[in-house]
């Protein structure tokens, strides 16, 4: 069963094209799965036993031919499973490449003078499996795990540029790793990134349960902050976090402590902003929840959504805001009406899926950002033109 379920669920996601098994799929997989299992071990697995308990060399070398046997059958099926994934991932990305052209893709459909209704409607919606549709600067090589300590950084844009930008934080960050590249691309700079799961730039101590996590993440904030003073400076640093974070530990008491969070911000901007940068604090973005990114994967045109109420906190609730408010040399960027419009937050948005998970929003959607990202910068933190 362990060797033949998953291979068999892959397989029959991909040829029926869904994202996840509805219980008529699933008891055809478990089906599937144990007739397969019973096959393998009375066929396979008990001839095997039999033939390695016996001392004939002809029994034996029939024992090694059946285990290639089986092992090859198991294979086919996943390696069938993996050529579909990656055949339905390139059919993906060569549609939403012809899409993105398009001023209604994403989240440009919510720009004032867009006129998509009649261009979106019944039309595909992007990508076809949101759960998997992840930032490159989400791969082991660009991103510090939550017990990790290790500062990696990876460049993007223009490696020779003398112009150099940044990102840095937490996965909350990390999405908008897509726009803010397309940015540096277009503005031919270079981009620097430094992502460490759970772990936000502050030098507050955190107050989370874990002590590895913790103590993990104020001793990469601690290398990150002596790293980043011997690196040529930055012009601008983008950063953002989730917005319901307030695990911050007061340095007198021991607790919680939203105010020891926005002094944690101050201090880890400060060199920075000394050395020249401004940092775009980008307020969190609304969150949704896993029934209604189900409901957009079932449904995707029919609203999907939360009210603004339920997926935003209010600015003076969230930590990163008010320490950017507070800063000179920050600016706060609110990019919440380009996730939210009459009041709701949908998940689809221009036929693009804007979540992979409650909490996290798609790296395609991230790529319909660019444009948005770029006009609210411009409009809220005084960015320059493209030169």
């Amino acid at each position: 069963m362990y060797l033949w379920h998953w291979p068999i669920l892959i397989f029959a996601l991909e040829v029926r094209d869904m994202s996840e098994a509805g219980w008529k799929t699933g008891l055809a997989v478990i089906g599937g799965a144990l007739s397969l299992a019973f096959l393998t071990k009375k066929l396979v697995e008990d001839p095997i036993l039999r033939a390695r308990a016996s001392s004939r060399p002809r029994n034996r070398r029939l024992a090694l031919a059946l285990s290639v046997t089986a092992a090859i059958g198991v294979s086919c099926v996943s390696a069938a499973g993996v050529i579909a994934v990656e055949h339905r991932a390139e059919v993906d990305r060569v549609a939403i490449l012809a899409a993105m052209s398009s001023d209604c893709f994403g989240a440009r459909s919510l720009a004032v003078d867009a006129e998509c209704d009649g261009e979106l409607e019944e039309t595909a919606v992007f990508p076809s499996s949101p759960y998997d549709d992840v930032s490159p600067l989400f791969d082991a090589e660009c991103s510090t795990g939550m017990t990790g300590t290790e500062i990696k950084q990876c460049v993007w844009g223009d490696p020779s540029s003398e112009t150099r930008i940044a990102l840095i934080g937490n996965s909350h960050a990390a999405v908008w790793m897509p726009a803010y590249a397309e940015i540096a691309d277009r503005y031919g700079w270079r981009l620097d990134t430094y992502f460490k799961h759970s772990c936000t730039f502050n030098n507050a101590s955190r107050t989370q349960s874990d002590d590895t996590w913790r103590t993990t993440c104020d001793e990469w904030v601690s290398d990150l902050t002596a790293f980043l003073a011997e690196e040529e400076a930055y012009e601008y640093v983008l950063t953002s976090a989730i917005a319901q974070n307030r695990a911050f530990r007061d340095p007198d008491t021991g607790a919680e402590s939203f105010n020891a969070g926005v002094q944690g911000y101050e201090s880890a901007w400060q060199p920075l902003i000394d050395r020249g940068a401004t940092i775009l604090a980008i307020r969190d973005y609304p969150r949704t929840t896993l029934e209604l990114i189900g409901c957009g994967v079932k449904t995707p045109h029919t609203p999907c959504s939360r009210s603004v109420e339920e997926a935003t906190v209010d600015f003076e609730n969230e930590v990163l805001a008010v320490a950017a408010d507070r800063v000179q040399g920050a600016e706060v960027v609110d990019m919440s009406n380009w996730f939210c419009a009459d009041g709701a937050c949908p998940v689809v948005i221009g036929n693009v899926h804007v979540y992979r998970d409650a909490g996290h929003f798609t790296e395609t959607f991230g790529r319909s950002l660019s444009e948005p990202l770029l006009h609210e910068l411009k409009e809220q933190a005084g960015f320059p033109d493209p030169q």
